[in-house]
């Protein structure tokens, strides 16, 4: 029983950090999407995305920087993971063309289905238990939209 109550506790200690450090919840869950350092600049792209007053964040920084990684993968994993259950998440990945965006949320499903990490964390939140899985458009268990859609499409009227 003492064992029990350590073991959650450690785990509720793992999540509150993995909670305010996006880079720390990357590395922990899906630590070959991450494969190098992460440069000095992605903390303050980190303490951006996490501001939800913030409507909009402009990230400029050189190709191969894992801009993508971060705001196409990592951050829609990361809302997804500490989801509130009375809060609505819709996230609309926008690429210059729908083909791209698709392969963006196509990377979120793959991790979503195979990371042992982070379904250890978080539960399933895969194919087994989304209430949709399309190529273009996934909502989680926990109530997560993510849709992908090409520039020039429309965004509004999406209605669950």
């Amino acid at each position: 029983m003492n064992e029990d109550y350590e073991a959650l506790y450690q785990k509720k200690q793992a999540l509150k950090k993995l909670k305010q450090n996006i880079a720390l919840f990357g590395r922990t869950c899906f630590p070959t999407a991450l494969n190098k350092a992460t440069p000095p600049f992605h903390n303050e792209i980190y303490r951006s995305l996490r501001n939800r007053k913030k409507k909009r964040v402009l990230i400029a920084a050189p190709r191969g920087t894992a801009k993508s990684t971060v705001t196409s993968l990592l951050l829609p994993m990361h809302r997804i993971a500490f989801k509130h259950p009375d809060e609505e998440e819709f996230i609309v990945i926008i690429s210059e063309s729908q083909a791209q965006s698709i392969n963006f949320l196509s990377r979120i499903k793959y991790h979503l289905t195979h990371s042992d990490n982070f379904k250890t964390l978080f539960g399933d939140m895969g194919p087994n238990t989304a209430r949709r899985w399309t190529a273009t458009d996934v909502v989680t268990a926990n109530g997560v939209r993510i849709v992908a859609v090409g520039t020039g499409q429309r965004v509004r009227g999406f209605i669950e």
